[in-house]
């Protein structure tokens, strides 16, 4: 288990902030891993981890595509695990892609 903060800004440790989550709910909470830039197509990949394996979701002409797409993606997959741990309201944080 790991310590999951809520509104994602790892300085805010007020307990109310803080909840324990699995290694997988908190790999779908994390956001900063969705989105790449292919130098082939020069356009903003989106993709998703699931279960070790990396699940190619398409090409967008930006990023902010790419990224809404993949937590679409991602809320819609696992409906039931966001419904029931992940509903907490958060502040829209801004993220940097990984590159391959």
């Amino acid at each position: 288990r790991v310590v999951d903060h809520i509104d994602r800004d790892p300085s805010n440790n007020k307990p109310s902030n803080l909840r324990w989550l699995t290694y997988q709910l908190n790999s779908l909470n994390n956001d900063a891993r969705n989105t790449f830039f292919c130098r082939r197509t020069t356009k903003w990949a989106a993709r998703v981890g699931i279960s070790g394996k990396q699940e190619f979701l398409g090409l967008f002409k930006t990023e902010q595509e790419a990224h809404d797409f993949a937590q679409a993606y991602k809320k819609e997959r696992f409906k039931e695990i966001y419904e029931n741990h992940l509903n907490e309201p958060r502040s829209k944080i801004s993220h940097e892609p990984v590159c391959t």
